[in-house]
């Protein structure tokens, strides 16, 4: 009775085996066609400094602005037909991130990530900064791996785009008074980085012009930068 029991799931045990055997051939061959394409998913999109910055930014200006990642120049800036064209190592070149109004998408602000201690570093960011201000767009330029936070960049970010919440009462100075305004005093440590040069900024009193006995955010770079900031409320007997 035993016997006739298992000769007759034979059958059915061949059949399970098979099947089995089938479907490991099956998964075999799908990967071995996955493999051979040669494409393959970027894990992590991208890492360390980059991807720390990212974060900072996005919680700084989530509230206005959406980023884009390494847009070209070519997709948001264009010449005139009377113009020159724009050469096409700069129409695909790059820019770190690009905030977009939330809304209507609109371009606002580029930012680089650069070295500004190599040759390499400071070319890229003097040709690029000649295309976005010949359109008006602001260029923010940071350190790679440069020690940043939320509250720093929200501001540079809303000073650049004319965006003054969180930072009600400041003034951005022009460049014409700034060579007369700006005291000797030695400067203090950078605590606050240029919205327009990527450089360190300072405190100092202004001794001329009518913001004078005032304190501002001067560019640590000046005379070559000649941003300027007021401090609201800080003003110097």
């Amino acid at each position: 009775m035993d016997s006739m029991m298992i000769e007759t799931q034979i059958p059915y045990i061949a059949i399970v085996v098979c099947i089995a055997l089938l479907a490991t051939l099956a998964v075999a061959v799908v990967s071995r066609i996955r493999r051979d394409t040669g494409v393959h998913i970027r894990k992590p999109f991208f890492d360390g400094s980059e991807r720390s910055f990212y974060g900072l930014l996005d919680v700084a200006v989530r509230e206005h602005f959406c980023l884009f990642r390494n847009p070209a120049l070519g997709e948001m800036l264009f010449t005139d037909e009377q113009q020159r064209s724009m050469p096409a190592r700069f129409r695909k070149a790059p820019v770190d991130i690009l905030l977009c109004e939330r809304r209507s998408l609109a371009p606002r602000c580029a930012i680089l990530l650069a070295d500004r201690s190599t040759k390499k570093g400071r070319r890229r960011i003097d040709q690029m900064r000649v295309w976005f201000d010949k359109a008006g767009l602001p260029l923010l330029v940071y350190e790679t791996g440069g020690l940043l936070d939320v509250r720093t960049l929200r501001e540079d970010v809303y000073i650049a785009t004319g965006i003054e919440h969180g930072n009600q009462g400041s003034e951005v100075i022009g460049s014409a008074s700034v060579r007369k305004a700006v005291s000797e005093q030695p400067k203090r440590p950078e605590t606050r980085i240029c919205g327009k040069c990527g450089g360190g900024m300072a405190r100092h009193t202004l001794k001329q012009g009518k913001h004078a006995g005032r304190e501002a955010w001067i560019c640590s770079s000046y005379p070559e930068c000649r941003t300027a900031v007021m401090i609201p409320g800080k003003i110097s007997s």
